[in-house]
């Protein structure tokens, strides 16, 4: 009597376990978008405007900025399709486990996180170009008027006022000191100079003169810096989309990578073209497999991927083209359980 006791307990946790179900979903494909662009910056220098005029030479008087994208990389992810119903199977289906290693994904998936990376805007810095200071000594003449016992007697008065230089007098002081350094190196390296020079002393003296013109030189020509940075975009493909190019970002006017346009921006589309396309499902037979589902007959689905032509295409140009599996533009299908 103890032995049957224990065989129907044992029947009944199996019976228990087998009906038990686990939920599922269909494979979908996204497709992250890893942008890396270069942005060239060239910062005019404040006495720009002053460098014709003062040491003959044509240099950019406003700041110029030139982005190009230097990579782009397409990374393929399947995740649980979020437009399909979820479906269920018995747990103890042999099957299930082997179709999970296909591209079934199952409830207990977790769902990856974006890292977005931004890098500070650089802005120009000429703090430390010059030692010419912010002030200059001016002579001011002022005429008094002094009463004398036969008339008025006027004479001039001369006094020293300290006023703030303008952008073009720190030109000037720049321009001259720039010239006084090309003309002392000049002077060094002939030997027209009463110091002596020789060996490593000239190449000292010539090298710190040179390092002086360039400090000054600098706030007329400007200078340029290059910035390398990153961004992410996502694309889904949409098996109910009237067309299957979709825009992934834009190259906006001021350099940004934006996913909305802004201005003249440049367009940098995904174009998926089903090179091998398994019938899509209609309406109908969409209807007739969900009364299927109705009859609690247990089931697989599945989905069989299109394989399609993917191109990056750069404002309507063909940049780059490869072959990709996209699971919701495929055909879904069923199989029994094989329990």
């Amino acid at each position: 009597m103890r032995r049957i006791t224990v065989a129907i307990s044992i029947l009944t946790l199996c019976a228990s376990l087998s009906a038990q179900e686990v939920t599922y979903s269909l494979p979908f494909s996204s497709f992250t978008v890893e942008v890396t662009a270069v942005q060239n910056i060239h910062f005019a220098g404040p006495y720009s405007q002053y460098a014709r005029e003062m040491l003959n030479m044509n240099v950019p008087a406003m700041d110029v900025k030139d982005t190009y994208i230097k990579e782009i990389r397409i990374v393929p992810k399947v995740e649980a399709d979020p437009y399909t119903p979820r479906y269920s199977c018995p747990s103890a289906s042999s099957v299930m486990m082997e179709m999970s290693a296909q591209g079934l994904v199952s409830f207990s998936d977790k769902a990856g996180s974006t890292q977005w990376r931004f890098v500070p805007e650089v802005s120009a810095d000429f703090s430390t170009a010059g030692i010419t200071g912010p002030t200059k000594q001016e002579k001011h003449i002022t005429y008094r008027t002094v009463k004398t016992d036969t008339a008025d007697v006027r004479y001039p008065v001369e006094s020293v006022v300290t006023v703030a230089k303008t952008l073009e007098d720190k030109a000037a002081a720049a321009a001259e000191m720039i010239l006084r350094a090309r003309e002392e190196r000049f002077n060094i390296a002939t030997g027209n100079t009463d110091a002596s020079y020789s060996g490593e002393s000239m190449a000292a003296a010539l090298g710190e003169l040179t390092k002086v013109e360039e400090e000054y030189l600098r706030m007329f020509t400007g200078y340029s810096v290059a910035r390398e940075f990153t961004a992410s975009f996502e694309v889904l493909p949409s098996a109910t989309a009237r067309t299957n190019r979709y825009t992934a970002f834009y190259l906006a006017e001021d350099g940004s990578l934006t996913r909305e346009a802004r201005g003249k921006s440049k367009p940098y589309e995904l174009e998926f073209t089903p090179v091998s396309v398994p019938d899509v499902r209609t309406e109908a037979s969409q209807g007739q497999e969900a009364k299927k589902r109705s009859d609690r007959t247990y089931t697989i689905h599945y989905r069989i991927p299109a394989i399609c032509r993917l191109r990056i295409l750069e404002d309507g140009n063909p940049i780059m083209e490869t072959r990709v599996p996209v699971y919701q533009l495929g055909r879904e299908s069923e199989m029994p359980v094989n329990q």
